[in-house]
């Protein structure tokens, strides 16, 4: 599988929730992301608290049919934790089902949904959100009262790629 579409979005609600209202535009398999989601949430309803500029929160859409779906948020975890290791020499633990820990503070945490979509909703998809906190500082975490927090190290954002269609 490779991406068919990447979309950034200055702001948003939820990555999640705007890739499925918009899942249909999508190809097999695209991608959304922001640095400023202001309506974000995890597992059985819990919010996630934003930070904006300071996080990055992407969805990814999938179209395809996946063997084992079910095995979505584990392999998201060890995607991201892979990912965080080779660019940034953090080691996270993988707190089951959907977060990732550092230092046994939370820094990610990932969501999975499936979706129906099309005539009379017999398509099936997923969306994978995921939360990483880049560059808060504690005082952030302790202010806000969060059930996650973590200052890992001083990151930086990656660039809005220009070419890049914005909604």
């Amino acid at each position: 599988m490779s991406i068919n579409e990447v979309r950034w979005l200055s702001e948003c609600g939820s990555t999640n929730a705007y890739a499925k209202e918009h899942f249909e535009e999508f190809g097999p398999v695209g991608a959304v992301y922001t640095t400023n989601q202001t309506a974000g949430r995890g597992r059985l309803g819990r919010s996630w608290v934003n930070a904006e500029g300071r996080a990055l929160y992407y969805t990814a859409v999938i179209r395809e049919p996946l063997a084992q779906p079910a095995t979505l948020p584990l392999l998201a975890s060890l995607a991201v934790r892979d990912q965080l290791a080779q660019r940034y020499g953090v080691d996270c633990q993988i707190k089951w089902p959907n977060d990732l820990l550092l230092n046994g503070k939370k820094i990610v945490g990932i969501l999975c949904e499936s979706v129906s979509y099309g005539f009379q909703m017999q398509g099936r998809g997923i969306v994978c959100g995921i939360g990483i906190n880049l560059a808060q500082p504690q005082s952030y975490f302790d202010a806000a009262n969060p059930p996650s927090s973590c200052r890992a190290r001083k990151w930086t954002l990656p660039p809005t790629p220009s070419g890049w269609p914005r909604r």
